[in-house]
């Protein structure tokens, strides 16, 4: 959708509130269309509403932390994702977003079990390795950092996401090559 589409969307949410105020999946709806056409912030008051009517809302919650997570609002963000968390604790994606916005705050021990709980809920996906093998480069634990991005390329070796972790994954056989890494 383009952003008139958004805007479109916003409209009509925004009628049919009018009669029925606690559709929550309407309020969802208009939290999406207000967040896709550049009003992050009453989006975030539009799901709150419709949580307030019907708490138990992962991916409402997902929804929300990603708007602070964008924003760089981590702490809002993370509250946000472990509420999904404790909701839904089988959802890969919410433990894989958990595991990034706690790596932005610096938590890297709590990051780093939530994006080993994501890939061992998906063992196929690729994002949650590919923030292992990031996390674990800041960390510097190089054996770790390429073991990780080497999963993450290949389960999906034609994702341009995974193309700096094919670049981490050359530096690092180099390293392990000439006896910097071990295994």
């Amino acid at each position: 959708m383009d952003n008139r589409q958004y805007h479109e969307a916003v409209k009509f949410y925004s009628e049919f509130l009018k009669t029925q105020p606690k559709n929550v999946e309407a309020l969802n709806g208009l939290a999406e269309g207000q967040h896709r056409s550049g009003d992050p912030m009453t989006a975030i008051l539009t799901y709150k509403k419709s949580l307030s009517l019907l708490s138990n809302q992962p991916d409402v919650w997902i929804s929300m932390g990603n708007i602070h997570y964008y924003h760089k609002l981590y702490s809002e963000a993370e509250l946000s994702y472990r509420k999904s968390a404790n909701l839904d604790p089988t959802n890969p994606q919410v433990h894989n977003n958990l595991g990034s916005v706690l790596k932005e705050q610096n938590k890297f021990d709590q990051a780093i079990r939530h994006f080993e709980k994501a890939f061992e809920l998906d063992s196929q996906y690729a994002l949650a390795g590919r923030n292992l093998g990031d996390i674990y480069l800041r960390q510097g634990n190089g054996t770790a950092a390429v073991k990780w991005m080497k999963t993450a390329v290949q389960l999906d070796p034609d994702n341009n996401v995974n193309l700096h972790a094919k670049a981490y994954l050359y530096i690092g056989f180099s390293r392990y090559e000439l006896g910097q890494y071990q295994k």
